[in-house]
C-alpha cells in the first residue's frame, strides 16, 4: 500500500469516527415528571414586551450555547439575544449517563447543536450579570438534533 492510500484511509476513518461521535449525542432525554401540557412558542415571543408566557410551560427550538457562566438557547448559532436555560437533574443525569466518556463534558459537546426543550419561562430572571433576556427553568424534556 502506498503512502497516499494510507493517508486516504486514515483521513476517511477520522471523518467517519467524528461523524459517529456527534450522532451519539442526538436523541430525546426526558425526566419522569414531564407530563404537563405545553405550548410551542418562538424564542422571540418569550422576550417580547408584555409577554404572556411568564410562568408558563413551553416548548422552544434553538441553538444551545454552553461555556463559563453560560447555559443558553438562541434563535441563531451566533446571537446576542440569549435565554438562560436550567436543566432538571433528571435531564442532566440522563444526558451524562448516556453520553459520558472519560474527560468529556457533554454540555460542551452539545454546544452549537440545535435542540428542542420544554420548561417554565421566568421573564424576571436574567441570570449571570443580568445578561440574559429571560430564563427557561425546570427543563424536563430535551431533544438534541
Amino acid at each position: 500500500m502506498k503512502l497516499p492510500e494510507i493517508l486516504y484511509f486514515v483521513i476517511l476513518f477520522s471523518v467517519l469516527s467524528s461523524c459517529n461521535a456527534n450522532k451519539t449525542l442526538s436523541g430525546i432525554y426526558t425526566a419522569k415528571d414531564c407530563d404537563q401540557k405545553y405550548q410551542t412558542v418562538s424564542l422571540i415571543t418569550i422576550t417580547a414586551p408584555g409577554t404572556i408566557y411568564n410562568g408558563r410551560f413551553v416548548e422552544v427550538n434553538g441553538y444551545y450555547q454552553w461555556g463559563t457562566e453560560e447555559s443558553a438557547i438562541s434563535d441563531y448559532l451566533v446571537s446576542q439575544k440569549l435565554i438562560w436555560i436550567e436543566f432538571t437533574s433528571g435531564i442532566a443525569d440522563s444526558l451524562e449517563n448516556k453520553n459520558k466518556s472519560p474527560n468529556e463534558n457533554v454540555f460542551d459537546k452539545m454546544s452549537g447543536r440545535r435542540i428542542k426543550i420544554r420548561g417554565t419561562v421566568d421573564t424576571s430572571d436574567h441570570e449571570h450579570l443580568g445578561q440574559y433576556a429571560a430564563a427557561i427553568k425546570y427543563i424536563c424534556y430535551l431533544q438534541v438534533y
